[in-house]
């Protein structure tokens, strides 16, 4: 809220936008700033940015490397290196995953077992509307 574009509609936004300005500008060290909604910043806040990191998404071995992360913390995980495959083809971001990884996790729990490839495909298909 305190990065986004100044408006008329919202004089308190404003102001804290504006304060938060000031600060900014006289900030004596470092300071480093993320967002996924860089395109809502008050132009202000970007004339104070010296420098910037864009991330693209992720690609496939990326998303497999962060699935194996999250599955290989559970003991009794029954997901295959063709499950793991699949998985690592669908597009979505590392916080999903983790999300995912939870669900499924919680799901598996209840059940009294591990986590297995049906209890990520039901995650997925029910949070993501992805059948995988």
């Amino acid at each position: 809220m305190y990065l986004e574009k100044r408006n008329d509609n919202s004089p308190d936004r404003n102001h804290v936008v504006s304060r938060f300005l000031r600060e900014l500008e006289y900030y004596p060290s470092l300071l480093f700033l993320t967002t996924n909604r860089e395109k809502v910043l008050d132009p202000a806040v970007y004339s104070r940015i010296h420098l910037t990191m864009n991330f693209p998404a992720l690609d496939k071995p990326s998303r497999l490397a962060i699935w194996k992360t999250f599955l290989s913390r559970e003991e009794d995980s029954t997901v295959t290196e063709e499950e793991y495959d699949k998985l690592a083809d669908i597009d979505i971001n590392g916080r999903r995953i983790k999300n995912v990884t939870k669900t499924a996790r919680i799901m598996a729990k209840r059940a009294g077992r591990g986590i297995s490839f049906g209890d990520i495909k039901n995650v997925m298909r029910i949070t993501e509307g992805v059948s995988v």
